[in-house]
This record gives structure tokens, C-alpha cells and sequence, in this order.
């Protein structure tokens, strides 16, 4: 591959300033430098200039030339090749060659993304001092005022830097130890040159030099380390002097290096540069009224980093900053994109320092009328809505106010910006002029989300607004009205099932629905207000229950053959869409219409086979398997197999980037899901497309500045791009999601094929691990963790195979698995990634439990814990520090605490399987780990960290028995005192765990139990325990007293519970306990014992029998349950209370029915 990985115009960010031949400058090369060695590498720097030369031509025979020759020099010797491209920097009279040489130096000294081509770990000492050395001459002795040339040498100066923390970084994790970027030393350390250079730069009395030393500090932040204290005064006084300077460069430049410097340092010592915000915004206030764009344009930025970074700084002068910031944003006379990064500079401080900005008077009102604005600069244009195409380019302002909006809505919620939004929106709504109209649905829009809990409950009045907007006279308002009615959908959607009654969807569906099929009709010939229309039905139906769709069927299926006679292709594409969805929620019922349109589908599929048809072909393949999955193999087998040969064929003729590649991978696995064992004829076809998606590379590229940005392959709009650290990643969206949708459907197949599926676990297994760590991309990486499970189960399942395979699959699975868990920086991926691990292990079982294994778990647990512990701490500082904290911060940190909660969750499990499936073998391993644990059930620990530490020590108890003893004794009063939780789960665990140890520890805890006993009576007296949530605590504590009453040591003998025991019964919640309680009881009957036989007693558990077995989900064939059948037979055929009990429970019908069913299934059994 060539080292030059954009085009040369990219490469280039700064046109050559127009300038003389210039002579080579002996001061450029270092004293002391050998002759020989010089010669060398002049030579070398010769054939690099032509190389570079050549790279840069228009001709592409001569760049790739040019790009061979590159290769070749820098394959024979990387370090050779790195000081040659400073040569050529120094010498080459081509300014275009310089600024490529110093773009590939930065580029290929250190690269997150193509690691064989960095060169500096290649280099030894030697070449390191000379490159180091030449670096500090170009700039010390720079000759021109070209600053674009001279800040690309000091960025390679930035990467030189990067690749020596690398180095450090690397080493120090090796070593065991975790350094982040305020625990890097300072350079002084590394490059003792460096800052005493960069301090007579800035005090030369040059301005160009001082220029120089401020660009590397922007360059560098993290150069002075650890040491930042010793240097802070000095900065200080440096980047001070620099606003102070009559130059406007200089000024310009500070500003970069005082955002920068202050995005890595702590709070406390960034509070000490707060004098030197007010000059910076008058850096960006003088450059704009000069007209001077560049340099506002560069300041800003500068000041939006350092919102995220440093929020608390602006808290002095917060009302005069946003003033301007809102003043230059709403000035219409400003360069665009200056007013967009002004008002980024607002939201940027509301989504870092929201409490902060919440405190500002009048903030709200000021800010949303400005975002209005740019929304209604919006120009009109008759032809915009009968475009037949997806809208490309909208208003870069109003789509900046749109997100403005939103994001100012979740950062600052809805107590603040709904009274404002109800103010403003309702006159606009009703307004003359077609803007205000069209911006207030945006608006309504953008805060649905953020304003959830107070929008919720006037959903009402903002439909009965939005609603005649659907038939607005201007086409663009039509879109706008279509648009806000469709995300209300979207934002009030029910999160949960029981929240659905008063889901936006489900209160509305009636008016919603015809309202928007009436819209699409009447908006024929504009295919962009009838596709949006389209969609946004979608997004009600998706969120709508099936049976209230029902009524409205037959009407949806009119509507979608009318549009499918449709000449516009925006609006057969969403009608194939549409007619997805109603199959999808139709399921069986779609059977009435299948016949209709799956011919229609089959057409299109064979006809339409144009460029421009790709995403027509991609939905409607979509639309037909999803009709296929609603009415059943025996009505689709025939239509399947057909349109598994029409995908074939589609295959075969795919391009890269091609829209159908994610739709017919899921449709294939539609397919499957729908044949099952039938479909295994089509794997050899399936399978290897999907298997290349799925290895596709990165499509990650680094890029190193804007202009490089522009010149991406498909233009910026067809790629993400990422900021981590000091490096900007562009990745192909289209790559990462066919990457996704890929390894989705291997993990269909691999779930639903089976032991089918085992002949290709070698090759997925490569795939699934090499994706746990694709960290630009969530989805991948869960998809990557989720597969695993499965492949061990397709091993397990197949002879051929079988557990030695599966066994020797999980060692070379799991070191990847533990690395990838340490690694992963976010909580939900992490939650998924630990799910997986110990799904493997219950999987696999007992040959899972290896030393090696164990003991890179343990590390595993002990770090994820401390890591949980830390945040909690961070947590717990942020409220008690943060003077601005509220209500709605409070809201973030208990979300944080939540997805923190699932991970702890998860390694409670992880702790708790390896256990379970270990038994005995994993002792050592519990005690690595034991002090952790352990930890969690100190005093003053949340309620959530006792649950999970009981949770662990349960499996302790039940596997290790009496050797748990020595854990206990440091805990079991926790179990006690948690009886009395207001946590209900803390309780029911507390009882369990008890109960346990009534099981397991007898001898030794019988003093313990003893103590437990009158708290679990109290728990099962209390008022309201037998209720939701109550109710499986309540049983666990009845079946902990049982437990501790069946041993007489306890002191508490079985005749006195067993009154009690009668009277509490039935037990319906907890499946286990009951299992245990009724287990006990029967065998009490079937021994006739008087204490439970008596005329008094056994009415008691005849209702208690018949209860249970009654229920709907009654495990008629557990042992207990048929034990309590047969006993209720034989009561049907004896006289007495019993009896008579038992038959007028049965004069119900679902009780009779139900104690029938159990009573088959005993005489099957039989």
C-alpha cells in the first residue's frame, strides 16, 4: 500500500505564498552533524523531493510513480526516510513539497490507524537525537513568514511529542500501571531541548518566533506534564503578554494555545488563567469587526473546546460572553459559519455546565428566539418538494438551530424551556409569514426529547396546533408539520409497557393516522412532503400496539396501492416501507393481503434494475421477507425460494457501497428464521458476502486538517468523523454500517442455525474478536461480543466437534474477551462484553475453569470494580463540590449511576456463574477476589452494592458450604440489618442468603440463624408484604424461617412454625422458594404427620394446593407440583372440610380447567 493515502491537493492545506527561488540556508543543518552521514541523507532527501514532486502532479501515471518511489525509500530504512523529509523541508524551493513532506513526517511518525508505517519506534537513538535536533533548527531558524508552511513543522514537532508518550504510555501499561494525559511527565524529561527552546522563541522579541513558541504550545498541551504547577505562572505571564501584543496573529494564536493548555489541565489550576478569558474573547471581537474571518473563525473554535473543557471559567463573566456570543449569532450580516460556532459556544457551556447556565437570568428567552431566527432565514423555493430525490444539503444555519435547540432542551430540561417554547410557539404556529410557521414545528421538533416529563402532558394542545399545518398552503410547512407530529412519536414513545397508555402514539393513533394518510394523498407530485409523510406514519405504527392498529388495516393497504402507482421514486420506496410495517404488525392477518402485493414485490425485484433503483430493490426485499415472516412458512416457502434466487443473482452484480448489501443480509436471515432447517441449501450462497462485510477494513482514514476533510472520497456528507485526543479519524459510514448489519445477521445465523453453523465457527470466531475492539463503532462491538455464546454452543451441538473443540475454542477466546472487557471505555458495550463472557462459561461448563482463566478474571473483576468505585467517588464529589448543582444534574448522575449499576450487575453475575459452574475448583479464585467483594458490603454503601456483594456470596454459600465461613463471619450481620431495607430486592436477597446459610452452615451459624429469626418475622408480618413489590421478599423470608426451623438447633422447633407457615401460605412469586416449601410440605402429607394432616390444618393447604396449581403459568411437571395434583385427587374422593373447600374452588372455570391440565400431565407422566 502507498504511504500517500489522500489525494495531493489534500495533503496540502496552505497555497504556496507566492515567493522567489530561494538558495538552500546552511543555518537549517544542525552543527556536528558527520559528512558522510549528511551526504546520505542529502541524497536521500533528493529522491525524496523528486518522489514528492512527482505525487503532486496531475498526471496520475506520474503520481503513482512518484508514490512508488516513496514506498521503496521509506520500506529500505523508515528513519533514514523521516530525517530525509526534514531535509527536503529545508531545502526543496517547491513550498508544495515542503508542506507534503512535513504532512507525511506528522503522518507516518505516529498513526493510531496505520501502525506499520510509524516510523519513530523504528528508530534508534541515534536518528531520534538528529530528528529531534533538525526539528528545533527549522524552527528556530525559520527564514519566512509562511505561517501555513511553518505551523505544518510544528505539528511535526506535535507528533514527535505523541509518539514519545505513546512510548511511555505503553511501557508504564506493561509495567501494570494506567497513564492518561495528567500523568504524563513533562518534556523536560524526554526532550530536555524542547521547552527551553520554545521560552527563547517566545522571548526573542520575534514576532514570528513568538508566534512559533505559541502554535507548538497549541500544538503540544500536554508538555509540560506533571509539572504544569511549576509552570503555570510562566504560561500564564506568556500567553498574557501574547494578548497584550499589537499583532493580531499572535493574539490569534494565544488563543488556540490557551484552549488547548487548559483542556488538560485539572480544575483547580485552570481557575488560575481565568483573567485571561476576557482578552480572548476580544480576540475574537476585534478579528470580526475587521472583517477578518480566518482568525474569528480559528478563535471561536478555540473557545468552543475549551466550553467543553473548562466551563467553570466563563461562570465570572458568563452574562457579557453570551451576550456577544447571541449578538454575533443573530447578526444576518455575519459569515455563517462565525454566527454557527457563536451559538455553538452557548450550547457547547449549557451541555458542560448546565447547572451553571441554568442560573443565567434570562438565558432561555434570549437564546430561543436567536435559534428561530436562523430557522426563518430559510429561503422559499417552489420546486424544493417535488424533487424526486433525498434532501442532500438543507440550511447548514437551520439545521445548526434545529440541533441547537435539542441539545439546549436535554442539557437544561424542560422546566426552563417549555414555559419559553409556549410563549413563543403558538403565534408563530398561526402566523402569516410561512417561516415563522415552518420554524415553530421545527422547534417543537428539536425539545420533544429533552422537555420529556413536562411535554408530556400538553401533548394535546401542540397536536391541535400541529395538526392543520398538515394541509398548510406552503409545502415546506407541510414538511415541518409532518415532521414534529412524527417526532413526538418517536419521543414519547412508551420506554416501558406499562407507560404505554399515556404514549403520544396511544392516545392519539386515532386522529394521528387518518390525519397523516389524507396528507400523503393530498400532497401527490411532491414526493418530498409525501415520503416524509410516509415515514413519519412509520414511526407511529412502530410505536403503536397491533390491536389499535387493527381498525385502521384495510384503510393503510388502499393507501399503499394507491402510492405505489406512483411515477416518483422518493415516494414507491416509502410506500414499500409502509407495506413493510403493516406486515410487521399484522402478522397472521397480513395473510388476507399477502396474495395482493408479494407479485407486485416480485416485479420490482426482477425489473427494477437501474443505479438509481438500488434503494427501491434494498426496501422492497425487506418488505416481502417481512410479509413471509408474518404469514408463515407453509404460505412464503414457495415465494422463498424464489426470492432467495433473486437476491443470488442481486449479489453477484453488487458495487461497493451498494444500499441493498444491509438488506439482503437481514432478509436472508428473515428467510432463515422463517425455514429454519430448510434453509441450510442456501448457506454456501449466504454465507461468504456476509462473511466479507463483516471483514471489511476500517474504512478509517486520519485526517490531518479541513482541507483534507473537503477532498474525502463522496464528499464529508458520506463520512463520521471523530475527534480523540489531538487526532481528527473520517470513517466511511457506509463501510461501518454494512460492518454492522453483517455481524447482526452472523449472530442470527449463528443463534438459529446451530450446530449447522459449527463449520464456519473458525472463521467467524477470528472476526468476532478482532470487532471487540472496532472502537469507532457501538454496535459492532456488541454484535462482536454477543456472537461468541453461540459459536461455543454450534461446537457443542455438533459430534464432529464436540466439548474438546469447544473447550480448546474458549482458550483462544477468552485472553481476547478479558482484554477487551479492560479496555472498553463504555458502560453499556462493557455491560454487553461481560454478558458474553459468562455466557461462554455457562455454555462450555466445567471445562471453562481453568487456572490461567481464573486468574485473568480475578484481575478483570478487581479492576472493573475499582473503576466503578472511582466513578461513584467522582460522583459523590460532584455533588457536594459543585455549587451549581440541581435537580436536573441530579437527574444526569443518577442515569450514570444507573448504566454503572448494570455493569456491577454483570460482574455479579460473571462472579457468580464461574462459581455455580466451578464448584470446589474455585476457591483460590474466590479468594483473589474475596477483599473486592467484600468491599461492597461495607458500611454506608448504596443499596445496589449490597445487593450484588450478597448476590456473589449466595453461589459462595451454596457451593463452598462450611469454607465459607471465613467471609461470612466479616458480613452476616449485613444480611440482618438489610431485612429492614426499603430496597424490596436488598430483602428478598437478604432472606435467600439466609436461608442458605440455615442450609449450608448449620453447625457453625446457628447462633446467626438464631438472631435472623425475629427479623424475618417481622418481615413477613409487616403491613403490605404479601403485595407487589413485596411479595417475593415475603416468600424468600418465609422460606428462610423453614429453612432455619428444620433444624432444631436453631431454636425455633418445627411445631411452632409450622401453624404459622400454614397461615402464610400460598407461595406464588418466588418459583424456588415455593419449589422448597411445597416440597417439604408433601412429603409431611405423604408421612401422614398429624401437624399437617389434622382437620385444622389440611383445609389449609388444600386451598393453598389448589392456589397454586391453578395458576396460569403452574410448572405442572416439577416434581412438587405433581406431588400437590395427586394429593388433590385423592381429597376429590374423601368427605370433610377438605373436600368441600376444594370444590367450591373448582366451581370456577379457569381454576377446574386448570387443575384438569395438571392432572393430564400427571397421567402422561405416568
Amino acid at each position: 500500500m502507498s504511504i500517500i493515502y489522500t489525494s495531493a491537493s489534500a495533503c496540502v492545506s496552505v497555497p504556496p505564498d507566492p515567493q522567489t527561488p530561494r538558495p538552500p540556508d546552511p543555518t537549517l543543518h544542525p552543527p556536528g552533524t558527520e559528512a558522510a552521514e549528511l551526504i546520505k541523507a542529502m541524497s536521500t532527501a533528493q529522491s525524496m523531493s523528486e518522489a514528492l514532486q512527482n505525487c503532486l502532479s496531475p498526471e496520475e501515471q506520474t503520481r503513482q510513480s512518484g508514490e512508488k518511489t516513496l514506498d521503496t525509500i521509506f520500506e529500505h530504512n523508515l528513519g533514514e526516510a523521516a530525517y530525509s523529509l526534514l531535509e527536503v523541508i529545508a531545502l526543496s524551493q517547491d513550498d508544495g513539497v515542503r508542506q507534503l513532506a512535513a504532512v507525511l513526517f506528522r503522518r507516518h511518525c505516529f498513526s493510531m490507524v496505520q501502525a506499520n508505517h510509524n516510523f519513530w519506534a523504528q528508530c534508534n537513538l541515534e536518528t531520534r537525537t538528529a530528528i529531534k535536533t533538525k526539528l528545533l533548527y527549522l524552527v528556530e531558524n525559520w527564514p519566512e513568514v509562511n505561517y501555513g508552511l511553518k505551523h505544518k513543522v510544528c505539528e511535526c514537532i506535535a507528533a514527535v511529542v505523541k509518539a514519545i508518550g505513546m512510548e511511555i504510555s505503553e511501557q508504564a501499561e506493561e509495567a501494570g500501571h494506567d497513564i492518561d494525559d495528567l500523568q504524563m511527565p513533562c518534556a523536560d524529561e524526554y526532550w530536555p531541548e524542547l521547552l527551553p527552546s520554545l521560552w527563547k522563541l517566545a522571548q526573542s522579541g520575534s514576532t514570528t518566533h513568538f508566534e512559533t513558541a505559541l502554535y507548538i504550545f497549541s500544538c503540544v498541551p500536554g508538555i509540560f506534564g506533571t509539572s504544569i504547577d511549576k509552570y503555570a505562572e510562566a504560561i500564564r505571564d506568556l500567553l498574557g503578554a501574547a494578548f497584550a501584543h499589537a499583532n493580531l496573529d499572535i493574539q490569534v494564536t494565544a488563543t488556540l494555545a490557551l484552549s488547548s493548555l487548559l483542556g488538560r489541565m485539572e480544575a483547580p489550576i485552570a481557575g488560575y488563567f481565568s483573567e485571561l478569558l476576557p482578552p480572548m474573547i476580544m480576540v475574537i471581537a476585534k478579528a470580526l469587526e475587521a472583517g477578518n474571518v480566518s482568525d474569528g473563525e480559528k478563535s471561536l473554535k478555540a473557545l468552543v473546546e475549551l466550553t467543553e473543557t473548562q466551563p467553570k471559567l466563563f461562570k465570572t463573566h458568563i452574562e457579557e460572553i453570551i451576550k456577544l456570543m447571541l449578538s454575533l449569532t443573530s447578526n444576518p450580516d455575519m459569515d455563517d459559519g462565525c454566527r454557527r460556532l457563536s451559538l455553538e459556544v452557548c450550547v457547547g457551556l449549557c451541555e458542560s455546565g448546565g447547572s451553571m447556565m441554568r442560573k443565567v437570568p434570562g438565558f432561555v428567552q434570549a437564546i430561543f428566539p436567536v435559534c428561530l431566527q436562523l430557522i426563518m432565514e430559510e429561503e422559499d423555493d417552489e420546486e424544493w418538494s417535488k424533487q424526486d430525490e433525498p434532501i442532500q444539503h438543507e440550511d447548514e444555519n437551520s439545521i445548526c438551530s434545529e440541533d441547537a435547540l435539542d441539545r439546549i432542551s436535554q442539557a437544561l430540561g424542560g422546566k426552563l424551556v417549555i414555559p419559553v417554547a409556549f410563549e413563543i410557539l403558538p403565534s408563530l404556529m398561526e402566523a402569516p409569514n410561512w417561516q415563522q410557521r415552518y420554524a415553530a414545528c421545527l422547534a417543537i421538533a428539536s425539545i420533544g426529547e429533552g422537555c420529556f416529563k413536562v411535554m408530556r402532558d400538553c401533548l394535546d394542545g401542540i397536536l391541535e396546533k400541529c395538526l392543520p399545518l398538515l394541509g398548510d398552503s406552503n409545502m415546506r410547512v407541510q414538511y415541518a408539520a409532518i415532521n414534529a407530529i412524527g417526532q413526538m412519536a418517536v419521543d414519547f414513545a412508551p420506554r416501558t409497557p406499562k407507560e404505554y397508555p399515556l404514549s403520544f402514539a396511544a392516545k392519539f393513533h386515532s386522529v394521528i393516522v387518518p390525519a397523516f394518510v389524507e396528507c400523503i394523498k393530498r400532497a401527490e407530485g411532491h414526493p418530498r412532503v409525501q415520503s416524509h409523510g410516509i415515514s413519519a406514519l412509520v414511526n407511529v405504527m412502530d410505536n403503536t400496539k397491533p390491536a389499535d392498529l387493527s381498525p385502521y388495516t384495510e384503510h393503510l393497504m388502499e393507501c399503499i396501492s394507491f402510492l405505489l402507482q406512483s411515477q416518483f421514486m422518493l415516494v414507491q420506496e416509502g410506500a414499500v416501507n409502509l407495506l413493510a410495517t403493516v406486515a410487521d404488525v399484522a402478522q397472521e392477518k397480513f395473510a388476507n393481503y399477502y396474495h395482493q402485493f408479494m407479485p407486485y414485490m416480485k416485479t420490482i425485484l426482477q425489473h427494477a434494475n437501474q443505479k438509481e433503483h438500488r434503494m427501491l430493490r434494498g426496501k422492497t426485499l425487506e418488505a416481502a421477507t417481512l410479509m413471509g415472516v408474518s404469514v408463515g412458512k407453509e404460505m412464503f416457502a414457495a415465494d422463498a425460494h424464489e426470492l432467495m434466487s433473486i437476491m443470488h443473482n442481486s449479489a453477484s452484480k453488487i458495487e461497493e457501497d451498494d444500499p441493498q448489501i444491509s438488506y439482503i443480509h437481514t432478509s436472508f436471515a428473515r428467510v432463515c428464521q422463517v425455514l429454519g432447517d430448510d434453509f441450510h441449501q442456501y448457506l454456501d450462497m449466504v454465507l461468504p458476502p456476509l462473511l466479507r462485510s463483516a471483514q471489511l477494513p476500517s474504512g478509517i482514514v486520519e485526517v490531518d486538517d479541513d482541507e483534507a476533510l473537503e477532498h474525502l472520497p463522496d464528499g464529508v456528507h458520506a463520512w463520521e468523523v471523530l475527534a480523540i485526543e489531538d487526532q481528527r479519524f473520517a470513517i466511511k459510514t457506509s463501510i461501518m454500517e454494512e460492518k454492522r448489519s453483517a455481524l447482526e445477521m452472523l449472530v442470527l445465523y449463528s443463534q438459529h442455525l446451530g450446530e449447522k453453523f459449527a463449520p464456519l465457527v473458525e472463521q467467524v470466531v477470528e472476526i468476532a474478536l478482532k470487532n471487540l475492539a472496532y472502537y469507532f463503532d457501538e454496535g459492532i462491538r456488541i454484535s462482536a461480543a454477543m456472537i461468541l455464546p453461540f459459536l461455543l454452543h454450534s461446537y457443542l451441538e455438533n459430534s464432529q466437534y464436540g466439548p474438546l473443540q469447544a473447550a480448546a475454542l474458549f482458550q483462544h477466546m477468552y485472553p481476547k474477551m478479558v482484554a477487551e472487557c479492560e479496555r472498553e471505555p463504555f458502560l453499556d458495550v462493557l455491560t454487553s462484553k461481560l454478558s458474553s463472557l459468562h455466557m461462554c462459561i455457562s455454555e462450555l461448563g466445567q471445562a471453562a475453569i481453568q487456572e490461567e482463566f481464573l486468574n485473568s478474571t480475578a484481575e478483570l473483576i478487581v479492576k472493573l470494580v475499582k473503576d466503578y468505585d472511582e466513578r461513584a467517588t467522582e460522583r459523590g464529589e460532584q455533588r457536594q463540590k459543585d455549587e451549581d448543582h440541581d435537580e436536573e444534574e441530579e437527574e444526569n448522575l443518577t442515569e450514570e449511576e444507573e448504566s454503572d449499576t448494570e455493569v456491577l450487575g454483570e460482574l455479579t453475575t460473571l462472579v457468580q456463574v464461574i462459581v455455580h459452574v466451578g464448584g470446589q475448583s474455585t476457591k483460590q479464585f474466590f479468594a483473589n477476589i474475596a477483599p473486592t467483594i467484600l468491599s461492597l458490603l461495607m458500611d454506608g454503601r448504596p443499596a445496589v452494592d449490597y445487593r450484588c456483594g450478597i448476590s456473589a456470596l449466595t453461589d459462595v454459600i451454596e457451593q463452598f458450604g462450611e469454607e465459607a465461613l471465613p467471609y461470612l463471619q466479616h458480613v452476616a450481620q449485613v444480611f440482618i440489618y438489610s431485612l429492614s431495607s426499603t430496597d424490596y430486592e436488598l430483602r428478598e436477597l437478604a432472606a435467600y442468603a439466609i436461608g442458605l446459610i440455615a442450609i449450608h452452615c448449620d453447625k457453625h451459624m446457628s447462633a446467626f440463624c438464631k438472631e435472623a429469626l425475629s427479623p424475618l418475622l417481622q418481615m413477613i408480618s409487616a403491613e403490605g408484604s404479601r403485595d407487589p413489590p413485596n411479595a417475593s421478599a415475603t416468600e424468600n423470608a418465609i422460606s428462610a424461617v423453614v429453612k432455619i426451623c428444620r433444624n432444631p438447633a436453631n431454636g425455633f422447633s418445627e411445631d411452632e412454625m409450622l401453624p404459622q407457615l400454614l397461615d402464610w401460605l400460598p407461595l406464588t412469586e418466588d418459583d424456588e422458594e415455593a419449589k422448597y416449601v411445597y416440597t417439604y410440605l408433601t412429603q409431611l402429607i405423604k408421612a401422614q404427620d398429624p401437624r399437617v394432616t389434622s382437620a385444622e390444618a389440611l383445609p389449609k393447604l388444600v386451598r393453598a394446593f389448589a392456589q397454586v396449581v391453578a395458576t396460569p403459568v403452574a410448572p405442572v411437571n416439577e416434581p412438587y407440583c405433581q406431588e400437590m395434583t395427586q394429593i388433590l385427587q385423592m381429597i376429590m374422593g374423601m368427605e370433610g372440610a377438605s373436600s368441600q373447600i376444594l370444590a367450591e374452588l373448582m366451581q370456577d372455570e379457569d381454576v377446574r380447567r386448570r387443575v384438569e391440565k395438571a392432572a393430564s400431565a400427571l397421567g402422561s407422566q405416568a
